[in-house]
């Protein structure tokens, strides 16, 4: 261990002995069973864990609630020993000075492992109280003048410094401490304008200035003190000329005689009412919450260990609580919000009048309580501020957890029973079921057992009992090993294998996750190497990297200084960061990660989705590849919630051209689901376990080379921003899209599939169901269109994928049964050949295509064609036609409604559309119909002659409406061709508004 190392190991007991209270847990783990110590107040030295455990407490508590300052150390170290030495300052509630302790621990050596065998702690009492120190001095030196001269303490000014807010005084015990001199400095302190006035409101009555209910014990104190010595040193407060506010002073006197021979006591009287601020300051931020104004944990331990010292037959309980996702409700109200919530339960515990019960913040959201365990109090408790939490205005449910410990060992430490609910508290929130959990006895065997990995975990690295296992990744498709994941394992020389899952979470605790994952990191590299050196092609491997290794301000140094110790391609070895990571320290882990990238590896986030601001996170922290676990797939396989959250993910990272590797899978049933899904690689027990490495080279020489996959294809797919934009319910985006007038909605369209992302408001309006019953049962929208209509549909985004808007009509069936007509436009935002992302906007017709379906009945038995439309500016748009036209026209219909396809201008070509306009104009400024005969090709080039008379009429909003009657004269035309009449007569009715066009 070096000096650092060793000054670390001293601040850890500093923290854990001056902050916490917390020795006990401290001595058991880091302490010889047979460490000696002593304090300041111990008769004789303490020998053992348990008995310096109980010496340390009860000077603890002597000192707490406290605040430390700063501590400084040196270190010493011989051979197998070594010794720290400091000087320690803090704060508590009791003194207005600060506190000094001279430390000492010392430790021994073995093995590499440093074991505390020793505390040594002296409280400095030199350096305390130095303005009591400096008041002495001053009265010493006045007396001593006095002396010199004639024997009488002079008042006069000059015995103090001007600088001192003071006064000087002489008076004799008797008669209310009567006065006999006193200096100007002393009247003007008190705020008298005079010396006169002084005299006549308080004159030789020195206890007139002491208010009255603390004379008597002011007296005593006096009296005690000068029994023993002939001087003394009183702290009270005394009135000052027109009452508030009160002065606080010092007062330090010395016996002497009077010039009448009798004894008299000369004082110096100093000012410390700032001072007195200052402390009382002190002592509230040392035992109270800021936020809250509830105590803080040193307090909440001080005054629940009180109470357990003066009923010692009295049952108490500890119990904590917690807000569940209460960051949620930070990030989603604002902290405004989550500090109402906090002081909204703390005035609930200032309010409480329970007898021997202290109520505590822990920190964040975390409450302590301490109260008698009878008169079922826990169960009042817990439905109380359950119901106080849900009459929390706020458009979220506020939910609460617990953790209850039932004191049955009153030796420990509050701070370790405090633990102990804790660890309850994190039982029920692990649970989910419950709200409520208690500690037993298995959680104590799980602390045990945490506190054995603790003890042997140095030991274990220096021994290399840590391997590496390989857990390969699969190409979904081919189901080739393109990959594999580093995995540490604990080889212990007696316990065997030790799960990760049990040594893991004590190492991110404790921060040694830091060592274990640069051993991890380091073998990974070596095993690279050998690789290639060995003429391997070999596949990237991941290594973990944890939130712990994050807080290291070498981290992007350590991993170059692999790559070019091993001459690498940083490319080989890929970084998987978890997602909690970056919920806790987000801005440090971005700088890191682009650094990291630009440095040329591959940044992969692990339990991907796991938090709840997935899609923030990868606007703002670039990554390459998403890991999620199958947690999200229901257990019955690829159907429900789960498997829609999965899906919506990956084609989330589809849409971003990002891999997806989703680890867990375990059954060829998961398989096939992820690949129906577009999954790109797959990991988990299925395909394989995690290996030994030698398995993994066999494994690597059964398979050919790895294949390179082919380039993502280059399409003008949204950035992150945009896909925020589109998904996130919080944008502006958002708003803007719910204030649509008419249902809209985003699709995805994939492999024949076409599928409801989100929808406005209106949509919902429009389907007549709820949200959460639509997105979960009528996601899949060519399921409710009728068969006979899908066409349509299908053609209308087809047309939309160039670029413009389509649209069509066609028949949805509601989730109620209901046939509605609709008609749809389609805007298509992104295509990459395969899928599309697209807009449909949504309008019921059915009113409409009613009356055109009983029009259509009437106007079909027609035999001659028969259509109506509009004149818009300069081009015509047909609205309706009888099936007579659209027989004729040979253009097919996609619905019953009669809608034809192609517009006018297409049917007839540019030059006639042109030349009807003008028709149409002239008739509606006459109020008289025109009658036009003109030549028609249809769709499948059969010619035509044919007449319209025409009709029209202006709209109140500027428009034409047009209808018009259309008639064969191909038959009658054709033989008037043969007859040879190549000038025919004009036809229809002989007037002037007749015309003819060829």
């Amino acid at each position: 261990m070096t000096t650092l190392t060793a000054k670390e190991k001293a601040q850890e007991f500093i923290h854990a002995f001056y902050t916490q209270g917390n020795i006990v847990n401290y001595l058991a783990m880091a302490a010889d069973d047979d460490i000696i110590a002593f304090g300041p107040h111990s008769d004789q030295y303490a020998i053992g864990r348990d008995e310096a455990s109980h010496c340390l407490r009860g000077e603890f508590d002597a000192i707490a609630p406290c605040k430390l300052f700063r501590s400084r150390l040196r270190v010493k170290e011989e051979a197998d020993n070594c010794a720290v030495t400091g000087l320690v300052s803090l704060r508590t509630a009791h003194d207005t000075s600060p506190v000094l302790h001279q430390l000492t621990l010392m430790y021994r050596i073995r093995g590499g492992m440093y074991r505390l065998k020793g505390i040594h702690l002296m409280r400095d009492a030199r350096h305390e109280a130095t303005y009591r120190m400096v008041c002495t001095k001053m009265v010493n030196a006045a007396v001593e003048k006095a002396k010199e001269d004639i024997g009488v303490l002079p008042v006069t000014q000059e015995a103090l410094p001007r600088y001192v807010h003071s006064g000087l005084i002489t008076f004799r015990l008797e008669d209310d401490r009567q006065l006999v001199h006193y200096s100007d400095d002393f009247w003007k302190m008190l705020n008298y304008p005079d010396r006169e006035t002084f005299n006549e409101e308080i004159g030789p009555h020195m206890m007139r200035l002491v208010p009255e209910e603390n004379r008597q014990a002011l007296l005593s104190a006096i009296t005690k003190q000068l029994t023993k010595q002939e001087g003394y040193q009183v702290e009270y407060a005394m009135c000052r000329n027109g009452g508030e506010p009160q002065l606080w002073v010092v007062e330090c006197g010395h016996r002497c005689l009077g010039e009448d021979g009798r004894p008299a006591y000369h004082a110096v009287v100093l000012d410390i009412t700032s001072i007195k601020q200052a402390s009382e300051t002190i002592a509230y931020q040392v035992s109270y919450d800021d936020l809250t104004g509830i105590f803080n944990k040193s307090a909440f331990c001080q005054q629940a260990q009180r109470i357990l010292d003066v009923s010692p037959d009295e049952e108490f309980e500890i119990m904590s609580l917690d807000i569940e996702r209460f960051k949620i409700i930070n990030d989603l109200f604002g902290e405004e919000t989550g500090d109402r919530i906090l002081k909204y339960l703390a005035d609930f515990f200032r309010e409480t009048r329970l007898p021997q019960s202290v109520f505590a913040r822990l920190h964040s959201d975390i409450f302590l309580l301490f109260y008698p365990a009878k008169d079922k109090n826990r169960e009042r408790f817990i439905k109380s501020l359950k119901v106080l939490a849900a009459s929390f205005t706020l458009g979220y449910r506020v939910v609460l957890r617990f953790g209850v410990y039932q004191i049955k060992e009153r030796g420990l430490a509050v701070s370790a029973m405090i633990d102990r609910a804790l660890l309850a508290l994190m039982k029920s929130k692990e649970n989910g079921l419950v709200d409520v959990c208690e500690y037993n006895a298995t959680m104590r065997s799980h602390l045990m057992t945490e506190q054995s990995i603790v003890n042997d975990m140095n030991e274990a690295l220096t021994q290399k009992q840590f391997v590496i296992y390989l857990q390969p990744k699969y190409d979904a498709t081919s189901a080739r090993v393109v990959g594999a994941e580093a995995l540490v394992r604990w080889m212990h020389p007696t316990r065997g294998q030790i799960p990760p899952s049990e040594f893991v979470p004590v190492f991110e605790h404790n921060g040694f996750i830091f060592q274990v994952d640069q051993f991890v990191w380091e073998e990974t590299c070596r095993l690279l190497r050998k690789w290639l050196d060995d003429g391997v092609n070999p596949p990237p491997v991941s290594v973990n990297v944890s939130r712990v290794d994050f807080y290291s301000t070498q981290l992007v140094n350590i991993f170059d200084k692999l790559i070019r110790k091993y001459d690498l391609p940083p490319e080989l070895l890929e970084l998987e960061l978890t997602e909690s990571a970056y919920t806790d320290n987000p801005q440090q882990i971005i700088e890191i990660t682009k650094e990291l990238q630009s440095k040329g590896f591959k940044i992969l986030m692990d339990d991907f989705g796991s938090g709840y601001s997935s899609l923030n996170m990868l606007k703002e922290l670039p990554v390459d590849v998403l890991k999620v676990d199958l947690k999200f797939l229901d257990s019955g396989g690829d159907t429900g919630r789960g498997g829609n959250i999965l899906n919506s993910i990956i084609r989330m990272a589809k849409w971003m051209r990002m891999p997806v590797v989703v680890e867990g899978v375990e059954t060829k049933a998961q398989a096939d689901f992820l690949r129906t899904i577009g999954c790109n690689y797959i990991q988990g027990y299925y395909f394989s376990k995690p290996m030994p490495v030698a398995d993994f080279e066999k494994l690597l020489s059964q398979r050919a080379e790895v294949v390179e996959k082919e380039p993502p294809m280059i399409a003008n797919w949204p950035d992150d921003q945009d896909l925020e934009e589109l998904l996130n319910p919080n944008t502006n985006f958002s708003r803007l899209f719910n204030g649509i007038i008419g249902g809209v909605g985003l699709y995805e369209f994939y492999d024949g599939r076409l599928e409801l992302l989100r929808a406005n408001d209106n949509f919902f309006r429009l389907m007549e169901a709820p949200a959460e019953i639509i997105l979960e049962k009528g996601k899949q929208v060519l399921d409710y269109i009728l068969e006979e209509d899908r066409p349509a549909l299908l053609h209308a985004m087809e047309a939309a994928r160039h670029g413009r808007v389509a649209e069509c009509v066609a028949r949805r069936r509601l989730l109620n049964g209901t046939v509605l007509w609709m008609r749809i436009r389609a805007s298509v935002i992104l295509d990459d050949g395969e899928r599309l992302l697209l807009f449909l906007s949504w309008e019921d017709v059915t009113q409409q295509f009613s009356q055109q379906m009983n029009l259509q009945q009437l106007t079909d038995c027609i035999p001659m064609g028969f259509v109506f439309g509009r004149l818009l500016g300069n081009e015509i748009e047909l609205e309706y036609a009888n099936r007579w036209i659209l027989d004729l026209d040979g253009v097919p219909a996609h619905n019953e409604g009669g809608e034809i396809e192609m517009s006018f201008r297409k049917l007839v070509g540019s030059k006639a559309h042109d030349a009807f306009v003008n028709y149409i104009r002239q008739a509606t400024d006459l109020a008289e119909p025109y009658t036009v005969e003109y030549a028609f090709t249809n769709y499948f080039g059969r010619d035509f002659w044919l007449r319209a008379v025409l009709n029209a009429s202006r709209s109140h909003d500027g428009s034409i409406a047009i209808y018009a009657n259309i008639y064969d004269l191909t038959v009658q035309h054709d033989l008037e061709e043969k007859a040879g009449n190549a000038g025919r007569a004009k036809r229809g009715p002989s007037t002037a508004n007749t015309l003819t066009w060829r």
